[in-house]
């Protein structure tokens, strides 16, 4: 018989086994090119402080992708009060094709305002 705690550390397994074919995207691919195989998953994780009120919003998402769920948020261990973290966007390669992911930086009660910041990829899919 499998005990809970077992089936509990086999899910982790799993779920890190999982994230081994996620393909991992940052600050340094604005403005790149990202190649994916149709059924690939990346996470965008860009630079964000909560704290501050501002906080990434997709602005445009290829028909390509599938937004995988609300992004998360993941602070350092050993954050302190208003510390950065990273906002995290998980997305599935649904269809081949090309076209561009947008994401802003805004603060959500000023949608009238010029993003913060910006950031955006090509992402090409076969």
């Amino acid at each position: 018989m499998i005990s809970i705690r077992s089936l509990s550390v086999l899910g982790l397994v799993l779920a890190g086994c999982a994230n081994l074919d996620e393909h991992k995207i940052t600050q340094a691919d604005d403005q790149q090119t990202v190649a994916l195989n149709l059924g690939d998953n990346i996470a965008v994780e860009l630079p964000c402080n909560r704290s501050t009120g501002y906080s990434w919003d997709v602005e445009h998402q290829p028909s390509t992708l599938e937004l995988l769920g609300s992004p998360s948020y993941a602070l350092p261990s050993n954050a302190t009060p208003g510390a950065e973290g990273r906002e995290i966007f998980r997305f599935r390669a649904v269809s081949t094709g090309s076209d561009t992911l947008r994401l802003v930086y805004r603060r959500s009660w000023e949608r009238d305002a010029a993003p913060a910041k910006t950031f955006s990829t090509m992402v090409d899919v076969h």
